[in-house]
This record gives C-alpha cells, sequence and structure tokens, in this order.
C-alpha cells in the first residue's frame, strides 16, 4: 500500500505551529500528472515546492526565501518527479521578488515570484500552471489537490513526488479553529481532510494547490498546526487574492532582489484583460 504524506510548517511563533513542509495521506504521482510542479534547492539541499507559471517565473512562498544567503545558489529543478536524483532540468534563480506586505510573524501575504535565467526549451513533459482569473472562485466543499516531495509520516522526506486531496473550509470555520493563535486573512485558504491524517506539513512550503475539477491553481502550501491533527486545517496562501500584484511585477520585473541590478529583459507574458 502506498504510503501516506504530509507537507508540514514551522513559524517561529510556537513550536506547535510550523511551515508547510510534508504531505500526509497521499500518494505516488508522475511529474506528468502535475507539469508546473518544481522543486527549489538552495545548492544541493532540496527546500521547498513552487510552480512555474510563466517561462521565466515560478510562483511559491515567501517565507521560503525570507533570509537572503549570499554564498549559497538558488535553483530550481523542473520536469521530474524525483528531483533528488538530478533527473529534470536544473535552472538558476536569477531574482527573488517576495510580496512588499509579507509579513514574517502571521505569514499574510506569503507570496513570492522567483525570476529564472532564460532557457531555450523545457522539457516536453513540463507545462505552465493555470493561475485563476478573477471570475473563477473557490468554495467550501471544493476538492483540491496539494503536492510535494517533504517528509511521510515516517519522518523521512520523500524522494518521489507525492499527492493528496483535501477539501476547502470556510474562512469562518477556520478562523474560530485557530483563534487566538493566528488571524486566517483574506490572503489564505484553509483545507483539509474531515477526520484528519491527510494534510500538509514541513519540507513542501511554496508547493500548489489546485482544484481537482480544473487545474486551476488557487493556492500555495504556507502553514498549519500539528501535521494532520483534525483540529486545524492547512492554510495556503490565496493566490485570486495576489493577482495584481503577481502580473504587475512579472510585467514590470523591477526593483532590485537579491541585492542585484533589476534586469531589462522583454518577457513573452500576456497580462489578463481587466488588468492591461
Amino acid at each position: 500500500m502506498i504510503s501516506q504524506l504530509l507537507l508540514s510548517f514551522s513559524l517561529l511563533t510556537t513550536s506547535f505551529c510550523h511551515t508547510s513542509n510534508k504531505i500526509l495521506g497521499g500518494h505516488k504521482i508522475s511529474i506528468a500528472e502535475v507539469p508546473y510542479q518544481v522543486a527549489t534547492f538552495w545548492n544541493s539541499r532540496q527546500s521547498c515546492g513552487g510552480s512555474l507559471i510563466s517561462k521565466e517565473f515560478v510562483l511559491s512562498a515567501a517565507h521560503c526565501f525570507d533570509e537572503h544567503v549570499p554564498d549559497k545558489i538558488l535553483t530550481v529543478r523542473v520536469g521530474t518527479s524525483t528531483p533528488k536524483d538530478g533527473s529534470g532540468m536544473s535552472i538558476n534563480v536569477k531574482y527573488i521578488y517576495n510580496h512588499p506586505m509579507y509579513d514574517t510573524i502571521s505569514n499574510d501575504y506569503d507570496f513570492s515570484l522567483l525570476r529564472l535565467y532564460e532557457v531555450k526549451s523545457f522539457p516536453s513533459v513540463v507545462k505552465f500552471a493555470k493561475l485563476p482569473t478573477v471570475y473563477d472562485q473557490l468554495n467550501e466543499g471544493d476538492d483540491v489537490f496539494i503536492s510535494g516531495w517533504g517528509r511521510t509520516e515516517f519522518g523521512k522526506t520523500s524522494d518521489v513526488l507525492l499527492r493528496a486531496m483535501v477539501q476547502v473550509q470556510s474562512t469562518e470555520s477556520c478562523s474560530k479553529d485557530y483563534q487566538n493563535m493566528f488571524v486566517i486573512t483574506e490572503r489564505m485558504i484553509c483545507a483539509r481532510r474531515i477526520g484528519g491524517k491527510v494534510d500538509a506539513c514541513q519540507g513542501d512550503s511554496g508547493g500548489p494547490l489546485v482544484r481537482k475539477s480544473d487545474g486551476i491553481l488557487f493556492g500555495i502550501t504556507s502553514f498549519g498546526c500539528s501535521c494532520g491533527d483534525p483540529r486545524y486545517a492547512g492554510v495556503y496562501a490565496n493566490v485570486s487574492s495576489a493577482l495584481e500584484w503577481i502580473y504587475e511585477t512579472i510585467s514590470s520585473d523591477s526593483g532590485i532582489a537579491n541585492d542585484q541590478e533589476p534586469n531589462q529583459c522583454q518577457y513573452n507574458f500576456t497580462l489578463p484583460q481587466h488588468l492591461v
């Protein structure tokens, strides 16, 4: 029987709650089922997940990159379900754009865009994630997939890509569960499996939450409490709430990131009509 998986979290405010690193209650899948999924590496050490949204940009979580380490090289690996073995394609990250409103204590605005160095082509299996439009709405009870390479219930990280299905929880209900611990804002989505044992936990932060019915990328694995605990949902950054920042950042690619001068390249990325 395929082992269950779990994505875990580690916020500094408490040892009980943490940023997401593993997936509990999942199964092995091919990268072809989530062709936009990437793994990030600091030098040779696998760190977080992310989603390729254009040929130059990966969407991930800000808490994965809130401390720049000058002597380490950040790369993403695309097109593989087993990134630790060196398969797929490795691409260096040129800039890190964390959301300017990101809060390290509350994990609000937990969004990051990674600007990649240009590559001529990707492996044929690679596809871009489908972002929501202003008309797409995620509803309570919707089935959503979470995926990544974080630690399993056996305490070890997974060498192969794992995926699990959970259901969206209402913000009101989630807020009650997290009262006196965290404020659940409109920049967050809560998702859980009734009865627990299926969740996101430590190692897969930044990875995707996509709706089962249409594959739209609605969430980014962010934080939670006590992985798989039926009392607490996993919390994901709400992509719909950051669309304007995402498209404006991609369009301008301006500002200084990683202490480097901004690059002046042109980008083959079409803005939605409502942001033109």
